[in-house]
Parts: C-alpha cells; sequence; structure tokens
C-alpha cells in the first residue's frame, strides 16, 4: 500500500513473540509455568511481508523472559 511506504520501506518484516499453551508432568511443569501461572512455551517468530516465516524461536520455557528469547 503506498501510503505506508514511507513509514516501512527500510523495514524487512515483522517480529512477534507469544506463549503456547502445554501440558507436562508435575516433574517438569515448574519451568514451562508463566507469569500467569499457566503452562507454556515462549516461542518469537519473524516474517517478511509476503507472509512467510523467516525465523521462529520456539521450546523456550514458558518463565523465561521474552528478552532472552530474543
Amino acid at each position: 500500500d503506498p501510503r505506508f511506504y514511507p513509514y516501512f520501506q527500510n523495514c524487512l518484516g515483522a517480529i512477534d513473540g507469544s506463549h503456547v499453551p502445554i501440558t507436562a508432568t508435575p516433574g517438569i511443569a515448574a519451568p514451562f509455568r508463566n507469569t500467569t501461572g499457566t503452562l507454556s512455551h515462549n516461542i518469537m517468530v519473524a516474517c517478511n511481508f509476503d507472509l512467510r516465516f523467516t525465523f521462529i524461536s520456539c521450546g523456550w520455557e514458558g518463565s523465561a523472559i521474552d528478552a532472552s528469547v530474543l
């Protein structure tokens, strides 16, 4: 869209993170408990403007802070 090109002309894509809910056995659940108390994996993805994933970082425990995932 030409209206937004001046704002994004040097941008390569977008990055976002999310917590994906999981189930875990009680013996290994503690590191996966996030700040809301649910069990999750903390993931980060990057995509380009063709909506194709260019980078995926998954497998981090839910207790990992976002800066660690980067």
